[in-house]
């Protein structure tokens, strides 16, 4: 356990990873799953706000009920033995963040818009 990291180093940690999980119970911001997830993790998380708001079922993720532990451990044995499985929802993910969350092609575009509206 690693405790706090750094912003400059969370790439490093989720280089090292094939899984992201988290059973927070509140996550308004998706910050910590597109992260995962454009490092091309598989996402195993619960239903909250912000994971509802990022993760596909099954397909760029998986949503798993609050506090559903063996639901959890189920998953995570799962796509370990189907290795298949677990690559395609990786790439799904990383894709999936990169056609809705880049900076540079999707963020800063909408933003401008936004800008030019209003002026």
């Amino acid at each position: 356990m690693s405790g706090f990291v750094n912003n400059e180093k969370i790439n490093e940690y989720y280089q090292r990873a094939h899984i992201f999980v988290s059973m927070s119970r509140f996550e308004s911001w998706e910050q910590m799953y597109i992260e995962a997830m454009a490092c091309g993790l598989a996402a195993i998380v619960a239903k909250n706000i912000g994971s509802n708001s990022i993760i596909i079922n099954n397909e760029t993720g998986h949503l798993i009920e609050q506090g559903d532990y063996n639901s959890l451990s189920i998953k995570i044995i799962y796509l370990i033995r189907n290795k298949y499985i677990l690559n395609k929802v990786s790439r799904s993910s990383r894709i999936y963040v990169g056609k809705n969350y880049d900076w540079d092609k999707v963020i800063i575009p909408r933003y401008l818009e936004i800008y030019k509206q209003l002026i």
